[in-house]
C-alpha cells in the first residue's frame, strides 16, 4: 500500500484457517507480507479484507496448490530388432518411485523423435510406486533421442533415454565379381544382404592388405575393388555389425584364384607345303613336325594345360604345360617351349592348332600348311532340295527331281586335295568353284541332263558324267464343269493342268459307281500310269476308254496360244439370239459384267445370261462363273467384257434372248480361253451332290483338286442368296465400331431382309432356313440361340426373318439364311451378316400435366409423379423399373438449366444469366442446397415420387 492508517485486515485462506492484524500507520508505501502453508493441494478462495473508518477495501483470489513432480525415472530397451517391411513396437517404461506424494494433475509429453508427440495423463493416486508403460511403433531404423517432459503447474522434471533401432542382419553373402582373376586385374567384393540396417562391413581381402572399412545395408549393394597383383588362392571375408548383431562371412564362391594368362606363344609347321601319295612318296603317310615357341618377355602362365589338333580328326589328349621351357632362346627372344610329330594319311589344306588353358584363359595358337594328293574314285550324288532340306531323288534309279526345286549335286573322291570343280549342267549352263564339293542348279525346263563333272588339283584332273531327270511337277490343277445338269445327260469336265506336270497320269474319280463309261477316267503317259501300284487295278478295268495325252503336246498347246498375236481395234458388237419354250410370259433386261482375274474371285450374281469361261453361252444361271462355292482349287480367268441379255416372251410361250457383246478395245492375253484344257465328259445316272475328285501324278510330286457336282433330275441352278446387301446401314442405326454394319433397339421389332432368286425348272418350291449366334468377343466364338420366340426361322415362306420385340439380349450376332431347292439333293446357297442389338433409350415422363400449383403454406404436399409413365422398353413390363434411378433437377423459371453435367448430374458448368427480378447470388434453384450460382440439383431419389 502506499498510504493507510489504522487498518484492520482480515485474510481468509479457505482451509479453515484465518490471519486478522492491526497496523497503526504506514511510514512509507511498503509491502506486507505473511505466510501461510496448505497441507493439501487443491484450489483455494483466497479473500483479503482492509477497512478503516474512512475506506474499505475487499480483494478475492485464486490459489492452486499441487504436489510436485518428483521421484520419476525412464527406462526403455534398446537396441530394438526392426522386422523386414514391418514396425516394431517399442515399450518406453516411465516409474514413479514413490516416498512421496504423487504430483498433482500432472501431464506426460513424450517426443519419439519420428515426427510423434504424444501428451498422456500422469495417473498416479498415492505414494506406491506405479510404472506407466507407453508403446511407440518405429518403421524406420535409426536412433532415437527420445524425450519425455512431465510436468504441472508448480513443477517439470525432463527425462530421456536413446533407441537404437535396426533390422537384424540376416544372409549376409559376400560374392567376388570373378572367381579366377588374371594378376594385377581388380576385382568388386560385392556385399549384399537380405536384412539388416546402418550396418559397417570390413573387407579382408585375404592377401594381406589392409582392411576396408564401409556402410552396408540391404538397401543397396556394397562394393569394394581391389587389386590381387601376386598368384595365389586367397579366402575374402567380411566382418559386418550394427546395433543389433554382427556377422562374419567368407566368399560365397569359394577362394579366388590368382593366375598369370596364357600370353605370348606361338605354334610353327616346319613344313608350309608337302606331297603325300605315289610318285611323292611309297604309302599315303606322311610325318611332319612342330614346334611351340614362347616369347621370353611375357610371364609363363600359372598352371596351365595344353591339347593339340592337328587338323585331319586327331586331337591328343589334355596334357600339363611344362612349368619351364625346353631351350630358351631358342629363336630370338622365343624360347622352345614344346617339339612335336604327326603323321598324315591324306592330303589337304591343315590348320594346327594348341589350345592352352588355365583358370584365367584359354587360347588357341594356330599355324597352316598344305598337302597335295592326286584326285582318286570321283563321283557325284545328286539330291532334291527345298526349304533348306535335303531330299533323295525319286524314281526307278533315284535321280527324277521338281522342276521347280534347284537340284544339289555333290562330289565325292576317295583321295583328293585342294580341288577345284568345274560342272557343266547340260543346259548351256556351268559354274565353277574352289575347295566347294557341291553346287545347287535350277533348271527352268524340265528333260533328262547328263551333266559333266570336272575335278582338278596341282597334280592333275578327273571327269564324271552323272544323268538327272528334271520333271515339273504336279501343281494348280484344277477341273471344273456347267453344273449342276440333268441326269443322264453328258457333262463336259475341262481339266485344268495347271503347272502341266511332266509325263504325268491323272485320274478323274466321279463318285457316282453308275457313271458311264465308268466311275474313273485316266488320261495323261500311260507309261507312267501303269507304274503307280494303287491305280494299276482300275487302269485296267478303263484301259478300252484311257486318254493318251502327253505333256510336250500340251506345252506345245499352251505356247502356240500364249504366243498367237492379239487384235486391237474398234470396239465389236456380236448378237446372238436362242428361242427356248417356257410356261411363263416375262420380259426382263440385265447386265453382266466379268472381271479378268487370275486370284480366287468373289462370288458375283448373274441373273440371266453369261458366257462362261469356255466361250459357251448359258441362259439363266442364277450362278456366277466365278464363284467360289463350288470348287476346292480352282483359279478363273475371263476377258473384260459387257453382255447385256433382253428376254422377250410371246403369247405362244416362246421366248427370244438377244444378248450384245461389247469387246473392248484394248489389247488382252487370250490365256482366259485355256485351250490346252483336256475335256473329259461323262454321264450321271443318279441325282445328287457329287464331290468330283482329279488327281495328277509323276515321278516326283502329285496334286489333287475337287468340284462339286450337281446332279438334277431336270436343268437346275444354285439358288442365289444374299442378305448382307439386303440390310444396309441407315443413320442413326450405323454401328459406331463397324459405321457399315447396321445395329437396332432390343425393344423394336427387328426384320432381317433377304435378296433371294431362284433358278431351277426342276423344282419351284424353296426351303430358307435362318439361323442366329451371339458372337463371343472375348472367346473368340459363337453360340446359336434357339429361343426365338416362335419366330418362323424354317418354311417356304420365311424369306425374310421377323423377330418380335425384346427377343434378343444385347450383343453382337450372326444372322445366317440357307435357301435350300425342295426334292433336290445339295442344292443349297448360303450368306450371313453381323448386326448389334443395342440399348433403347429410357422413356421418361412426369404424369398430371405441365403445371401443378399450390398456395404459399398449403399444407397438401406437392407431388411429382415421374414414375407411372417413366419407363425402360427393354424390360418386357413397362411397370419393371428394377435398375432404374431418377434423378430430379429443379430451376425457376426465371433461370435456365446449367450448360453442362457430369455424368452423375452434378453441375459441371454454371448456368447463363437469368432473367429473375431478385440479386442475391446465392438464392438460386428450388432447394439451396448446393450453394452454386446454378439451377439447384435436388437429391437423388431412387423412388420415382418426390414430395
Amino acid at each position: 500500500m502506499f498510504w493507510c492508517s489504522r487498518f484492520n485486515t482480515t485474510i481468509l485462506f479457505d482451509d479453515g484457517s484465518m490471519l486478522a492484524f492491526y497496523t497503526e500507520l504506514l511510514l512509507a508505501p511498503e509491502n506486507i507480507t505473511k505466510y501461510h502453508a496448505y497441507t493439501s493441494p487443491g484450489i483455494y478462495q483466497l479473500s483479503a479484507v482492509i477497512e478503516n473508518p474512512v475506506g474499505h477495501f475487499e480483494g478475492n483470489y485464486s490459489i492452486v496448490v499441487q504436489y510436485p513432480v518428483r521421484n520419476l525415472e525412464l527406462r526403455v530397451k534398446s537396441p530394438q530388432i526392426l522386422p523386414i517391411g514391418s514396425s516394431i513396437n517399442t515399450l518406453f517404461n516411465l516409474t514413479f518411485l514413490g516416498l512421496v506424494e504423487p504430483a498433482t494433475n500432472a501431464s506426460i509429453m513424450t517426443d519419439f523423435k519420428d515426427g510423434t508427440i504424444i501428451i498422456d495423463p500422469f495417473l498416479a493416486n498415492d505414494s506406491t510406486p506405479i510404472v506407466f508403460g507407453m508403446w511407440h511403433p518405429y518403421i524406420d531404423a535409426g536412433t532415437y533421442n527420445v524425450s519425455m517432459n512431465v510436468s504441472n503447474l508448480v513443477s517439470w522434471i525432463f527425462l530421456h533415454q536413446v533407441v537404437d533401432v535396426d533390422e537384424k542382419l540376416y544372409e549376409v553373402v559376400l560374392t567376388p565379381a570373378l572367381h579366377y582373376v588374371i594378376t594385377n586385374t581388380f576385382v568388386d567384393l560385392l556385399v549384399t544382404m537380405l536384412a539388416g540396417t546402418r550396418a559397417t562391413c570390413l573387407y579382408e581381402s585375404g592377401d594381406g592388405s589392409p582392411t576396408v572399412l564401409i556402410p552396408c545395408s540391404r538397401i543397396a549393394v556394397a562394393s569394394v575393388s581391389h587389386q590381387y597383383a601376386t598368384v595365389g588362392v586367397y579366402h575374402p571375408s567380411v566382418f559386418a555389425n550394427n546395433s543389433v548383431g554382427y556377422v562374419f562371412v567368407y566368399s560365397s564362391i569359394g577362394p579366388i584364384f590368382v593366375q598369370n594368362p596364357v600370353v605370348g606363344f606361338k605354334t610353327v609347321s616346319l613344313t608350309k607345303i608337302a606331297f603325300i601319295g605315289p610318285p611323292y612318296t611309297p604309302t599315303y603317310e606322311l610325318t611332319l613336325k612342330f614346334e611351340l615357341l614362347f616369347d621370353n618377355r611375357e610371364l609363363l602362365p600359372t598352371n596351365a594345360s595344353y591339347k593339340v589338333d592337328f587338323g585331319d580328326g586327331y586331337v591328343t589328349s589334355v596334357l600339363d604345360l611344362p612349368p619351364i621351357v625346353k631351350v630358351t632362346n631358342y629363336n630370338g627372344s622365343y624360347d622352345l617351349m614344346l617339339e612335336l610329330t604327326h603323321t598324315y594319311i591324306h592330303g589337304g589344306n591343315f590348320s594346327i592348332d594348341i589350345t592352352i588353358w588355365n583358370l584365367v584363359s584359354n587360347v588357341t595358337y594356330s599355324d597352316t600348311f598344305d598337302i597335295y594328293e592326286a584326285i582318286a574314285n570321283l563321283r557325284v550324288n545328286t539330291f532334291g532340295y527345298d526349304a533348306g532340306v535335303k531330299m533323295t531323288g525319286l524314281g526307278p534309279e533315284m535321280n527324277y527331281f521338281a522342276q521347280e526345286n534347284p537340284v544339289w549335286f555333290q562330289a565325292s573322291h576317295d583321295k583328293g586335295s585342294h580341288v577345284s570343280y568345274f560342272w557343266i549342267f547340260n543346259d548351256s549352263l556351268s559354274e565353277s568353284t574352289d575347295l566347294i564339293d557341291y553346287v545347287l542348279h535350277n533348271y527352268l525346263e524340265p528333260g533328262m541332263y547328263n551333266v559333266q563333272l570336272i575335278a582338278s588339283n596341282y597334280i592333275g584332273s578327273a571327269t564324271v558324267y552323272p544323268m538327272i531327270h528334271v520333271q515339273r511337277s504336279c501343281k494348280n490343277i484344277a477341273i471344273s464343269s456347267d453344273t449342276p445338269r440333268s441326269k443322264n445327260t453328258t457333262f463336259d469336265f475341262p481339266v485344268f493342268p495347271g503347272n502341266i506336270a511332266t509325263d504325268a497320269c491323272y485320274m478323274i474319280d466321279f463318285k457316282d459307281n453308275s457313271a458311264e463309261p465308268s466311275q474313273y477316267q485316266f488320261f495323261g503317259n500311260l507309261d507312267y500310269c501303269k507304274t503307280v501300284p494303287e491305280w494299276s487295278a482300275l487302269l485296267d478295268k478303263t484301259i478300252g476308254h484311257f486318254v493318251a495325252v502327253s505333256s510336250w503336246e500340251l506345252e506345245v498347246k499352251r505356247f502356240e496360244f500364249l504366243n498367237q498375236p492379239t487384235t486391237t481395234g474398234l470396239p465389236t458388237t456380236s448378237t446372238v439370239s436362242i428361242t427356248t419354250t417356257i410356261k411363263t410370259t416375262t420380259t426382263m433386261t440385265t447386265t453382266t459384267s466379268l472381271a479378268t482375274t487370275t486370284s480366287t474371285p468373289s462370288s458375283t450374281m448373274t441373273l440371266a445370261t453369261t458366257t462362261d469361261l469356255y466361250g459357251n453361252f448359258t441362259t439363266t444361271t442364277g450362278e456366277p462363273t466365278t464363284s467360289t462355292d463350288p470348287y476346292y482349287n480352282f483359279t478363273s480367268s475371263s476377258i473384260a467384257a459387257t453382255t447385256t441379255g433382253t428376254t422377250t416372251s410371246t403369247t405362244d410361250g416362246t421366248t427370244t434372248i438377244t444378248t450384245t457383246t461389247l469387246i473392248p478395245t484394248t489389247t488382252v492375253p487370250l490365256s482366259y480361253n485355256s485351250t490346252w484344257n483336256i475335256t473329259i465328259q461323262t454321264k450321271y445316272m443318279i441325282p445328287g451332290m457329287y464331290a468330283t475328285e482329279l488327281k495328277c501324278r509323276n515321278w516326283v510330286s502329285q496334286d489333287q483338286a475337287g468340284w462339286e457336282t450337281g446332279v438334277t433330275k431336270g436343268q437346275c441352278w444354285w439358288p442365289y442368296v444374299n442378305v448382307s446387301s439386303a440390310n444396309p446401314c441407315k443413320a442413326p442405326m450405323c454401328d459406331e465400331a463397324v459405321p457399315t454394319m447396321r445395329k437396332a433397339y432390343r425393344s423394336e421389332k427387328l426384320i432381317i431382309y433377304s435378296n433371294v432368286t431362284i433358278n431351277c425348272t426342276a423344282t419351284k418350291i424353296a426351303f430358307f432356313w435362318w439361323r442366329v449366334f451371339k458372337q463371343n468377343l472375348e472367346g473368340e466364338n459363337e453360340t446359336e440361340v434357339t429361343d426365338l420366340k416362335g419366330a418362323d426361322y424354317y418354311s417356304i415362306g420365311a424369306r425374310n426373318l421377323i423377330l418380335t420385340g425384346n427377343t434378343l439380349e444385347y450383343g453382337l450376332y450372326r444372322f445366317e439364311l440357307n435357301v435350300s431347292m425342295n426334292e433336290t439333293m445339295g442344292m443349297d446357297r448360303q450368306d450371313s451378316l453381323f448386326l448389334r442389338i443395342v440399348e433403347t433409350p429410357l422413356v421418361a415422363k412426369i404424369a398430371g400435366g405441365e403445371y401443378v400449383m399450390r398456395p404459399w403454406g398449403d399444407f397438401l404436399p406437392l407431388e411429382i409423379d415421374g414414375g407411372t409413365f417413366s419407363y425402360d422398353p427393354d424390360m418386357e413390363d413397362p411397370a419393371d423399373k428394377t435398375g432404374m434411378e431418377f434423378i430430379w433437377l429443379c430451376r425457376r423459371t426465371c433461370e435456365s438449366w446449367p450448360q453442362e453435367f457430369t455424368e452423375d448430374y452434378n453441375v459441371a458448368v454454371s448456368m447463363p444469366p437469368n432473367n429473375c427480378s431478385y440479386s442475391d447470388v446465392t438464392d438460386r434453384g428450388c432447394n439451396k442446397v448446393d450453394m452454386f450460382d446454378s439451377s439447384g440439383t435436388s437429391l437423388k431419389y431412387i423412388a420415382d415420387t418426390i414430395l
